[in-house]
């Protein structure tokens, strides 16, 4: 079961827009599930977990409000996207 302790809305008004890695340090680390409700993203997670055996890897995924898909973000991981279009707007929760 996981608590969402937060649920929030980022709008970024123009292509091209960064929003750089970033997550939570123990003990105040969170799950994250982020969505893109209008526009498009390419989103990067990073694994900032030292005894994961993924340790320093990523991947990343284009979300977009037309393909419908999410992103699980484990607590411990970095997350951060670059929006593809204007009006990009994603969910997190």
């Amino acid at each position: 079961c996981t608590d969402w302790v937060q649920c929030s809305v980022s709008f970024n008004a123009r292509a091209g827009t960064l929003r750089g890695m970033h997550w939570q340090a123990a003990p105040h680390g969170e799950v994250k599930l982020v969505r893109c409700t209008a526009g498009a993203a390419y989103d990067v997670v990073a694994d900032m977990r030292p005894d994961s055996p993924t340790y320093r890897k990523w991947v990343a995924v284009e979300l977009t409000a037309g393909n419908r898909r999410a992103v699980y973000i484990p607590e411990g991981c970095a997350h951060g996207f670059q929006t593809l279009v204007d009006g990009t707007e994603l969910s997190y929760q």
